[in-house]
């Protein structure tokens, strides 16, 4: 086999591994799709979230369900790391961790429960409000698997 041959070769066999299965380093972690996710609190117990991402590789949309009761947010993606967080009547829920590869993920979490606070207000005066008036909040360690 001719050297431009072999070297042609190879290029397309890393080409072909990049675009079936991503290239991390290079391309980025894709958290688009479904995510089955496990909470493990630090008070004791844990629960299942179904996760969803819409958008692209760096940024977009969340919606987490829980016993059926779905809830929104943002999130953002940097390199290895990823954070997000939804927020709910009655709190919000921020989640902070890596990606292990394109299919798994895990990280730590904090929920904030808060007195409510008047519709009337503007979403980022809500949260400073919400804020200020937090009643409890309790940390949890996570991992998530793509579905």
């Amino acid at each position: 086999m001719k050297k431009s041959t072999k070297y042609l070769a190879i290029t397309a066999l890393v080409l072909s591994i990049v675009i079936n299965y991503g290239c991390p380093g290079f391309l980025g972690y894709n958290v688009v799709g479904t995510w089955s996710f496990t909470a493990t609190y630090d008070v004791g117990g844990t629960e299942n979230w179904t996760i969803t991402f819409a958008g692209d590789k760096k940024t977009g949309a969340v919606t987490l369900t829980s016993n059926g009761d779905p809830i929104t947010g943002t999130y953002a993606v940097k390199g290895k790391d990823i954070d997000f967080d939804v927020s709910a009547s009655d709190g919000i829920i921020t989640f902070a961790g890596t990606f292990d590869n394109n299919k798994e993920m895990s990280g730590f979490g904090t929920v904030l429960l808060y007195a409510d606070t008047s519709s009337v207000l503007s979403n980022m005066m809500r949260r400073q409000a919400r804020a200020a008036v937090q009643s409890e909040s309790f940390a949890f360690d996570w991992i998530g698997t793509k579905i």
